[in-house]
Formats: structure tokens, C-alpha cells, sequence
């Protein structure tokens, strides 16, 4: 709250409007909600919100409502993007060295074996960490079965993952 208030203090004031971090959150979120919507990031939804760019609580609001009114029309699609969201989020690390690397890579149409090679490790490095974290928490669990006091610490280790998990599953992944 210390941090975050700040700045939501500000965008009221600025911008007229309860806007807890961004104006841009409404856009987001329609983006990810809409009949265009794939599950990774998209350029624009079905409707073009770009026309209220000129007044952000009105382009956060407007974003805001039209994915709240394709939910609650398409719950089914919604779940169904919700698991391939995560699919998506939790594949490889699009945004850390594999992705610079595998970008490098792929702009030069003669990549090597070698530079093909790295960018596959690269990929790899990112999906390890995924796959320690669950390893780590069902070991945990498993050792631990008959105490229930270690739940509160697999708990905190899992607090990061549970909040990505859930921004991820409602907003582009």
C-alpha cells in the first residue's frame, strides 16, 4: 500500500478517476477478454478502444466494461482461455535471455547449429525454473504430509506463483 498509494493518490487527482495503478489496465484487459483474443499479447481487440486514448479514465473504464460484458456472454470461452493462458505463461520465458537470444536467431536467416543450440538451452533455463518450483513444492509436501504446519511455508513459496497465476489468467499472458 506504501508504494502503491502514491500513485493512486495521483491518478486520482490527475485524472479524475479511481484508477488504483494504470489507465491502461482497461485496455489491457480487453484485449485479453474479446472475440480476437488468442491467449498472448494482441495489438488490438475486436473494438477499437484507440479513439478514447485522449481520456484515460475513459479508455480504462470503456476497456473495462467491454471485457466484464464478454465474460459474463462467453463463460465457457473465458474458462477456456484462462487454461491456455496459463499454458502460455507457464511454457518458457518469452521475456528473459531466451526470447532476446532466440529473437537474434531468428533475424538471421544462415543461425548456426551452435546459435541454435544456445537459444534451445535458453529455453530450456527458463522452463526449469517452472519445473524445480513444482518439483521443490511436491517434494515439500510429500516429506512433510503428516505436519500441517509446513502448509503456512509451501504457502509462501507459492504466494509469487498464485499471484502471477491469477493476473495471468485474467489479463494477457
Amino acid at each position: 500500500m506504501a508504494v502503491i498509494s502514491p500513485w493512486t493518490v495521483r491518478n486520482y487527482l490527475v485524472l479524475g478517476d479511481f484508477i488504483p495503478v494504470s489507465s491502461n489496465g482497461g485496455s489491457v484487459l480487453y484485449r485479453a477478454k474479446n472475440p480476437l483474443a488468442r491467449g498472448g499479447y494482441s495489438t488490438r481487440g475486436e473494438r477499437d478502444l484507440d479513439a478514447l486514448r485522449g481520456n484515460e479514465a475513459e479508455w480504462n473504464r470503456t476497456g473495462v466494461r467491454w471485457a466484464v460484458v464478454w465474460i459474463k456472454d462467453n463463460p465457457l470461452e473465458f474458462v477456456e482461455l484462462v487454461f491456455h493462458k496459463q499454458r502460455l505463461f507457464l511454457a518458457n520465458d518469452y521475456s528473459g535471455a531466451y526470447y532476446a537470444f532466440n529473437r537474434f536467431v531468428q533475424q538471421k536467416p544462415d543461425s548456426t547449429l551452435l546459435e541454435n543450440t544456445v537459444a534451445n538451452y535458453f529455453r530450456a533455463a527458463g522452463n526449469f525454473w517452472w519445473v524445480s518450483l513444482w518439483i521443490l513444492v511436491a517434494s515439500s509436501l510429500l516429506s512433510r504430509a503428516d505436519h500441517w504446519r509446513s502448509i503456512p511455508s509451501v504457502m509462501l513459496l507459492l504466494l509469487p506463483l498464485i499471484y502471477l497465476l491469477g493476473i495471468h489468467s485474467v489479463f494477457e499472458s
